[in-house]
């Protein structure tokens, strides 16, 4: 084979390869979630305290290191809903608080719109500042998957054992797109949005809410049995003592 067509070969290949990489690029296309930490939060004690970190949770379709979020320098504005669900009993576990990710990009918001809750549901809206150069960033991207943090939510467990609420993580208000990368302004709750650039509906799934359970112990912890096991030591001391009293102040019987 001669030195020029070894090198148009060099050349084929290379631009081939080119070639591949922009095409697979071309099919990487995104779905949003908002979510909590865990989907399931088992063997709670039961009228305890839980926090309950909130995401909006970035998929990329074929596991890349490419993600949107980060060639967008992360959201310019969020926001995010919780509600009660469905609860398996009465006295469910409820919502006492929700906190938003304050701060300063690219780690958190530095203007916050809204910050409300109901003991059945709980609201944050945030974005950054319009003088900021960043806005808040992803967590590192795993195996296609990556996070950024939008809030704490708080809740106080239901004080029955073995009960099981539910809730669902979703946008701050359906109707209306409030997540939106800072370069762009993709508005991630609708991939539809006139208002967004031209290929986004091919680029990207709108956020989806999801569910996550709260799921109560169905027998007392190892120290609260002990205090239990403690408590009827002492009423039966009480009671033997009692006895004992009785049989002292009580005249013999003849």
């Amino acid at each position: 084979m001669g030195m020029k067509m070894r090198l148009a070969c060099v050349i084929f290949l290379a631009s081939l390869a080119c070639w591949l990489n922009a095409a697979q690029a071309a099919l990487t296309t995104y779905s949003y979630f908002y979510a909590g930490e865990q989907t399931a939060y088992t063997g709670v004690t039961p009228g305890s305290t839980i926090n309950v970190p909130l995401y909006l949770q970035e998929v990329n379709s074929d596991g890349s290191p490419n993600s949107l979020l980060a060639s967008e320098d992360g959201l310019f504005a969020t926001g995010v809903s919780v509600t009660f669900s469905s609860s398996s009993g009465s006295g469910p576990t409820t919502i006492t608080g929700i906190t938003p990710n304050s701060g300063s990009p690219t780690t958190g918001f530095d203007d916050i719109r809204d910050q409300s809750y109901t003991s059945s549901s709980a609201a944050v809206l945030e974005q950054v500042n319009f003088s900021d150069s960043d806005g808040v960033a992803a967590d590192t991207q795993a195996n296609g998957v990556s996070d950024v943090l939008l809030g704490t939510l708080t809740l106080q467990a239901s004080f029955t054992p073995s009960q099981t609420t539910t809730f669902t993580v979703g946008a701050y208000d359906p109707s209306n797109g409030n997540t939106v990368t800072f370069d762009s302004g993709y508005d991630l709750d609708n991939n539809a949005d006139p208002l967004n650039p031209a290929g986004a509906s091919a680029l990207y799934f709108g956020a989806a809410p999801t569910n996550f359970s709260v799921t109560t112990s169905s027998v007392p912890e190892p120290a609260s049995c002990s205090l239990l096991i403690a408590s009827g030591v002492m009423l039966m001391r009480r009671i033997c003592r009692s006895k004992q009293r009785r049989s002292i102040l009580l005249p013999a019987v003849r």
